[in-house]
């Protein structure tokens, strides 16, 4: 699952895209030739850059949350989920809040809530001497 990132503008500059991007990547060795099919996922409520994402320890679901969009002007609050074997993929709003924040690092931990470090509200706040945040996100829809 790939979601968000920023694209070329046509100089040497990235931006962040003007639309929402995410795609479900499959890989297959077919005939001794690697194969990478890519399926477009639906319902991002908007370009995000440097989210938190994780996939559950059975690889049924997805949950995203937090992402600078605008450049890095906002910061996305919302959590939203996808069920990975639904067609076509789609994420769906989840009713979990979230402070907001961008730039960290998560890690998905055995009982599917997301462990988050680091990460800013506004990517001009970033300040390598400020204490860092960490905390544990368990939206209640999947944790066990």
């Amino acid at each position: 699952l790939v979601v968000g990132g920023v694209e070329p503008n046509g100089t040497e500059n990235l931006v962040v895209p003007v639309s929402p991007r995410a795609y479900l990547l499959d890989y297959v060795e077919q005939g001794g030739r690697a194969v990478v099919s890519v399926i477009e996922v639906g319902g991002l409520d908007g370009p995000r850059i440097f989210p938190a994402l994780g996939v559950t320890r059975d690889r049924t679901m997805a949950i995203l949350t937090g992402g600078w969009s605008n450049d890095g002007a906002g910061v996305s609050t919302a959590t939203l989920t996808l069920n990975l074997s639904t067609e076509p993929p789609t994420f769906q709003p989840e009713q979990a809040l979230f402070s907001g924040r961008g730039g960290m690092s998560s890690r998905m931990l055995k009982n599917d809530a997301l462990f988050l470090a680091g990460g800013v509200a506004d990517p001009a706040q970033i300040n390598a001497t400020g204490v860092g945040a960490a905390e544990t996100f368990a939206p209640a829809a999947y944790c066990y």
